[in-house]
């Protein structure tokens, strides 16, 4: 860390105050390791939604302004002034993410940082919520014995929120479809012992309402991947022991904690923008 921040005094510039002591990183203190299922992700955020061009006043996010994108007066800014803004912070996030890599973290930039906040909240909106319901962890919310009961539920749960994500402006090149499969693929993989399926259980073939709400967030499935019932198939694999079997989302540990838990951010804000676009989302409303 020396090395990244010096020189950390600099003669008539930098002063310290007296009762100040400066002690050495306790190489024996809590460490904290991710494993497969953690991901740092960061990335520019230009406001929410996405439009064509930011040029056009009528393509513009779909709150209809471009937070941290705005001129002194308040109003948006466009053209050279936007690409010049837009570049400093690409150079900034730059230097962030080289210093948090050379100290050993794994890390990734993107350009848009609201479709990575979707994803994730897909996640948190289906496994953290249900969860917390059933009081069972990861593991046990995904036992054999219950997923052609939890798995349905999952997805569809998942499907709905990408319906809203989709209904502000992320199309597929922003935010897959494919991105609630394989995050069932990912937990099924980390959360059985072993064996192993060729494709989505029976419990997850949609329902035909639901196959049409499929082919409507992703369309272009060529016809050889899917099922004779037109369903997509997808290959999902099961096996490695999960490192923490008794993994409970923080949702979950918050409620078992009588701590405030995030139901507004994970959920509430996104039936607010459902309710805005006239998207339904009966699961979510539960």
């Amino acid at each position: 860390m020396a090395t990244l921040t010096s020189p950390s005094v600099v003669e008539s510039r930098t002063s310290t105050p007296q009762n100040c002591s400066v002690q050495p990183i306790n190489p024996g203190g809590p460490i904290i390791e991710h494993d497969a299922l953690d991901r740092l992700v960061i990335g520019l955020y230009e406001g929410e939604g996405f439009a064509e061009n930011h040029d056009d006043p009528d393509q513009r996010p779909c709150n209809w302004y471009v937070e941290g994108l705005l001129d002194e007066d308040g109003t948006a800014l466009i053209g050279a002034a936007r690409t010049e803004k837009l570049q400093r912070g690409t150079n900034e996030m730059q230097l962030f993410l080289d210093v948090i890599t050379a100290g050993g973290c794994k890390a990734e930039a993107v350009g848009h940082i609201q479709p990575a906040r979707w994803a994730k909240n897909m996640v948190n909106g289906a496994f953290s919520t249900m969860c917390t319901l059933s009081r069972a962890s990861i593991a046990q919310f995904l036992a054999p014995d219950f997923l052609p009961h939890t798995l349905p539920a999952v997805r569809e749960t998942m499907v709905e929120m990408l319906c809203v994500a989709r209904a502000l402006g992320y199309r597929e090149a922003e935010l897959s479809a494919e991105t609630v499969d394989e995050v069932i693929s990912l937990m099924l993989q980390n959360s059985q012992s072993k064996g192993s399926v060729s494709r989505l259980p029976s419990a997850l073939k949609a329902s035909p309402a639901n196959q049409a709400t499929d082919r409507r967030i992703n369309p272009d499935v060529p016809p050889e991947d899917k099922d004779p019932d037109g369903t997509e198939v997808k290959n999902i694999g099961v096996g490695g022991p999960m490192g923490q079997p008794s993994f409970k989302p923080s949702m979950l540990i918050d409620m078992e904690r009588n701590r405030p838990i995030e139901l507004e951010p994970i959920i509430g804000a996104v039936l607010e923008r459902a309710k805005s676009k006239a998207i339904e989302t009966p699961r979510l409303d539960l």
